[in-house]
């Protein structure tokens, strides 16, 4: 828009997130678990992330286990996969829900939220509880995917199984790590992607029209 010569002073933007009522950095607490909440589709790669889950299992005795929150057409076929793949046991399928109460519980116990495939306000609502978010390389991740800093508060790895595998070991050995990409996470949310950050940015908007009409 800048570039088609639009004055920058006319382009406000207002971040997509969503309304976390119990939002906290809970980057602290004691972690015990990888963590994904969301609609069980076959775009968010979930067989990806089991197998990726199956083979850091095999390589390390870190204790985590996966935790998937959500339903869909695919859940018997993900719970087939994590059996055959003999970690049947360390996979914990949960229906889904939106209590908030019982979700902060999960987030706040998660050393990340992993999504291979397509992300969204998953980002942001594991921002909103200072989560880290481990993702992959997408031409079709939603918009929500830009508030992801490689490195910083969260990771974006290459779309192959071993990167994967390589990422979520690293963050689940590394407690000091984890710990401060989710204080980042958190800090992220709250400073820049807040539902009062967006309105911010619809305020700014109004107090301009008001000003320059007055001229």
């Amino acid at each position: 828009m800048v570039n088609s010569g639009i004055n920058p002073g006319k382009i406000f933007v207002a971040y997509n997130t969503m309304w976390v009522s119990n939002a906290c950095d809970c980057s602290s607490f004691p972690k015990r678990h990888f963590l994904f909440v969301g609609n069980l589709q076959k775009r968010k790669r979930l067989d990806v992330l089991i197998d990726s889950f199956a083979q850091h299992n095999r390589k390390t005795s870190d204790g985590f286990d996966l935790v998937i929150i959500g339903d869909g057409q695919i859940k018997t076929e993900l719970e087939r996969l994590a059996l055959n793949s003999k970690v049947g046991h360390k996979v914990k399928f949960v229906s889904s829900t939106t209590d908030e109460q019982k979700l902060q519980e999960w987030f706040k116990s998660a050393v990340a939220y992993v999504s291979p495939g397509d992300v969204g306000l998953g980002v942001l609502h594991a921002f909103a509880y200072g989560v880290p978010v481990i993702t992959q390389h997408s031409s079709s991740h939603g918009p929500e995917f830009n508030c992801i800093t490689n490195g910083n508060n969260g990771f974006v790895v290459p779309p192959d199984t071993e990167s994967l595998v390589n990422i979520m070991g690293e963050v689940a050995l590394n407690n000091q790590l984890a710990q401060t990409m989710g204080e980042n996470a958190f800090t992220s949310y709250n400073q820049f992607y807040s539902p009062a950050r967006m309105l911010d940015a619809f305020r700014e908007v109004v107090e301009y029209v008001m000003v320059n009409n007055h001229r």
